[in-house]
Order: C-alpha cells, then structure tokens, then sequence
C-alpha cells in the first residue's frame, strides 16, 4: 500500500491523509467481519499514521475508540466502555452529531453478543 503511494502525484500530506483513510477503512472491515487477527494489524498501522501528525483530533478519537473496541472485543469491561464513550463525547461537543452517532452504532453492532 505505501510502495503503491509512492509512485502517485501527490504531496505528502494527501499520502498521509490517504493511508490514514486506507487505516480507519480496513479496520471497520476487520471489525465488521471479525476478524480480530486483522483488526490487531490494522490498528498498529492506524497508530503509526496518527502518530505522525496529532493535529488530527478525529482521527485520534477514531484509534483511541478502535483500540479500547478492540480491548471490548476480548472481553468486555465496563470501565473501557464508559472511557470509551468519554472519548466520543468531544464528537458530540464539536457538532460532529452524524459521526458521533454513526459510530455509537457501529460500536453497538460490534459488541452485542459480547455485552452481557
């Protein structure tokens, strides 16, 4: 994937941002399909790119909520929960409503066989 962006006319920044897109995409695949031996390896790229550049706050809250659902996926603890849906409150707080909610659902489709 980064090999492949290399040889693309973009600038830096639109790389970056791209390979973060292909890192939040192909963990909601991983997510979506359980497939958590995936999920593990998307999100250490995803931590990779955030890393780079911590101006992104969105993206930032998408690998902290990534990570904690990961942990949740294992075994599910109500702590991580409740810190999890701290961490999307600053959606909510931003006026970022749709991807606030959007993501409370995703969330909720993930863990339902899990919560109990």
């Amino acid at each position: 994937m980064i090999r492949s962006l290399d040889k693309l006319p973009f600038s830096a920044v639109q790389k970056h941002y791209l390979q973060i897109a292909y890192a939040h995409n192909a963990t909601v695949l991983a997510f979506d399909r359980n497939n958590m031996q995936d999920a593990q390896l998307y999100l250490q790229a995803f931590e990779k790119f955030v890393s780079l550049d911590t101006r992104t706050l969105t993206d930032t809250i998408y690998y902290l909520t990534y990570s904690k659902l990961f942990s949740l996926k294992q075994g599910f603890d109500q702590q991580i929960y409740d810190d999890m849906l701290d961490d999307l409150a600053v959606f909510k707080r931003f006026g970022y409503t749709k991807e606030y909610h959007d993501i409370l659902y995703f969330i909720e489709s993930i863990l339902k066989p899990n919560k109990a």
